[in-house]
């Protein structure tokens, strides 16, 4: 019998992924024991040493690390066992830089973008093994609600950085030439929508004739650098995207914390708290499920998937997106999505506007972007993934 364990997320925001890998593995063969902390796998893991039973775990599947430095701190190596270790990481590198040091020597980190291998092999120090495993989307188990069904036009979930604030820690380090690095460096992605941010960097230092060490100080310094810059980045387009479409008056319901919209000064949109409205797994699914078009902007991934957009097209909802390379392999501008650049937000209102008013349409094109969702981007599709990196020897 085949069998694996899986770590539920220590973040409530993806608590709905552990579950979806469950089902998808059972689907392909494997029992599956999910558990919520890494004590939990050492008692399954000293039940299964001590029982007569021949039967083996294939694998630990955990999301960014979760619980693994926890083990390797009390001196308890994975790979001792010949447990194969998968974790998944859901942000880049730099936003989780200590948890990428995995003990196990037989590990395996999956990556969401292609632009962050290239960077973990160079600037971290870890005995992982990096492969590139993209988001993938939740589907609600009954078929998705009809346009008159949905209450909601449109509805953007997330974050608002404060920008500002980012570029104010890099200041008060009184470290005038890190703060012009800075500057630069979002200055470079603001104006390139589709360089990753350690592309740009690289650039950067190379024509400052800078020699970084990856390890060490300069290390930490980049992790934090990337950090600030890709949320000042993230914070500036997000305001701006969301400016225009309040001041061409379409009305919108934003779900987040509600602090980070008090910056907007609009009376077209409404606010549902993050928290009250238990918007994490089904709770976010339902939302999705009553909206109509949802806005969603990627972490800047150059080659990849964010969850929000297979999310949105299992459950039948219009995507509006930034599109990159990887995006372009599967969705088209018009057909399955809206499109949009961070270089000119200013035709997007007409466009959802057009959709909205053309059920047709709008019926047509979250009907192919289910098509290809469910073809390519369901989590049973990265399950399988997986096991092919398990099974190639990598």
């Amino acid at each position: 019998m085949k069998r694996c364990i899986i770590i539920r997320p220590e973040w409530r925001i993806i608590e709905g992924w552990a579950p979806a890998y469950a089902v998808a593995f059972e689907s392909l063969g494997y029992e599956v024991s999910l558990v919520d902390t890494i004590c939990d796998v050492l008692n399954i893991l000293s039940s299964s040493i001590n029982s007569d039973s021949t039967d083996t775990f294939d694998f630990l599947l955990t999301f960014s690390g979760y619980g693994i430095d926890a083990a390797a701190n009390n001196g308890l190596h994975l790979d001792t066992l010949g447990l194969p270790v998968i974790a998944l990481y859901v942000d880049h590198p730099e936003n989780t830089a200590l948890r990428f040091n995995l003990s196990p020597v037989n590990s395996f980190s999956g990556l969401f973008d292609r632009a962050d291998i290239v960077h973990a092999r160079k600037y971290l120090n870890s005995p992982t093994q990096y492969f590139f495993l993209t988001d993938a989307g939740l589907e609600y188990p009954k078929p998705p609600p009809g346009f008159d069904e949905r209450d909601i036009d449109i509805m953007f979930c997330g974050t608002i950085p404060d920008y500002q604030e980012n570029r104010t820690s890099i200041k008060n380090m009184n470290r005038p030439n890190l703060l012009k690095l800075f500057d630069e460096l979002t200055h470079m992605l603001l104006e390139n929508e589709h360089i990753s941010p350690y592309d740009a960097f690289e650039v950067l230092i190379s024509g400052l004739g800078l020699d970084f060490k990856p390890s060490g100080a300069d290390g930490a310094m980049l992790h934090s650098m990337l950090s600030l810059a890709t949320h000042y980045v993230r914070g500036k387009r997000r305001i701006a995207l969301l400016n225009t479409l309040f001041d061409s008056g379409l009305k919108l319901t934003c779900v987040g914390k509600p602090e980070q919209f008090h910056i907007f000064d609009s009376l077209n949109f409404e606010v549902l708290d993050y928290e009250k409205y238990d918007t994490f797994g089904e709770g976010y699914l339902n939302l999705i499920r009553r909206s109509k078009v949802t806005i969603n902007t990627s972490p800047l991934s150059q080659y990849a998937l964010s969850e929000r957009q297979p999310t949105s097209m299992l459950n039948g909802t219009l995507v509006v997106s930034d599109m990159n390379p990887y995006m372009e392999q599967y969705f088209k501008d018009g057909r399955d999505l809206i499109a949009y650049s961070h270089n000119d937000y200013s035709p997007l209102p007409e466009r959802i506007r057009q959709v909205l008013d053309n059920r047709k349409k709008w019926e047509d094109m979250t009907q192919n972007a289910y098509t290809a969702t469910k073809n390519y981007h369901t989590f049973l599709h990265r399950a399988k993934e997986i096991l092919e990196v398990l099974n190639s020897g990598f």
